[in-house]
């Protein structure tokens, strides 16, 4: 922002000085005398207060102009401020990705192999959802023949134990593929998955551990 300049205007002395005049004459040569007098005082007053007027006149233009400029700097930098707030009030803050319905596989049957699902994971007593995936995935690859499960798999098993289903399903599928711990690897089809001896060793020392 432009800053005002100061005006430095320095006053002056004016000093006056009364002179007496004494005149000796008929009326005509006194008129005469008190014309030249009065002109040349004139001379002596006007002479230096002319420039004293142009300089203040100067001065005031100086700081008129400096003024509109402070005021114009000043809109503009209202306008930016605007325009950027404008921006970020235009932003709109990005909406989470909806997890994958799942689906009910009403075709399966957890009750026709021993052990069935329910007794082999009450064997097992898994706490967490990673440890209770790998039950189910380990029970559908020995038990029930069926190495290559997918995310539905995992959902009607929960239902069927009666676990609480995680807010996103395929979370803990893809955790447990993950390089940190490979406990799940691909399948033989697109979108499955499969126990493998990584994870299996977990599920068998499960028992064990509890």
């Amino acid at each position: 922002m432009a800053k005002q300049k100061g005006t430095n205007v320095q006053s002056g002395k004016v000093k006056i000085r009364v002179i007496e005049f004494e005149v000796e004459g008929n009326d005509a040569t006194l008129q005469e005398s008190l014309k030249g007098i009065t002109a040349a005082l004139n001379r002596g007053l006007a002479a230096p207060s002319a420039p004293r007027l142009k300089y203040l006149h100067s001065s005031t233009s100086s700081v008129e102009d400096e003024s509109d400029e402070i005021e114009e700097d000043h809109d503009e930098s209202d306008d930016v401020e605007d325009t950027i707030l404008s921006s970020h009030s235009s932003k709109k803050p990005a909406s989470p990705k909806k997890p994958r319905s799942m689906k009910l596989l009403t075709e399966i049957n957890f009750n026709d192999v021993t052990p069935t699902l329910k007794e082999f994971a009450g064997t097992k007593m898994p706490k967490t959802d990673m440890h209770r995936y790998l039950v189910i995935a380990y029970w559908f690859k020995h038990y029930k023949s069926t190495p290559d499960v997918t995310p539905d798999h995992f959902f009607t098993a929960f239902r069927h134990l009666q676990w609480t289903v995680p807010t996103d399903p395929a979370s803990p599928i893809r955790d447990l593929r993950h390089k940190r711990r490979t406990q799940l690897s691909s399948g033989a089809t697109q979108g499955t998955s499969t126990i493998n001896h990584v994870g299996e060793e977990i599920v068998l020392a499960m028992s064990k551990a509890e």
